[in-house]
Formats: structure tokens, sequence, C-alpha cells
């Protein structure tokens, strides 16, 4: 069995590495549905725009 100061660096790490992981994640997805909401904003605009021109 390793050391406890081992077992502890190994948790530790893992929870860095998780918690970044995550939080990056999360990230990405925030900006993912960001970006979709803003391309249906403007295409609506735009098609709102190309209605009231004919």
């Amino acid at each position: 069995m390793p050391d406890a100061d081992v077992l502890e660096a190994g948790r530790s790490a893992l929870r860095f590495f998780f918690k970044d992981f995550l939080h990056n994640i999360i990230l990405l997805l925030k900006k993912t549905v960001f970006d979709a909401f803003n391309v249906v904003v403007i295409e609506a605009i735009g098609y709102t725009v190309h209605c009231y021109r004919k």
C-alpha cells in the first residue's frame, strides 16, 4: 500500500484535473449555447428585415 502522502497527492491531482476539465467543458458548453442563441437571433432579425423589405 502506498504511503498516505502519496495517496493524498494522487487524490489532489485527480481533483484538480477533474475540476479543471469539467470547468472547461462547462465554459465551452455555455459558449456554444450563447453562439447558437446569437445565430438564431441574427437569423430572425435578417428574416424580419427581408420580409419587411418585400
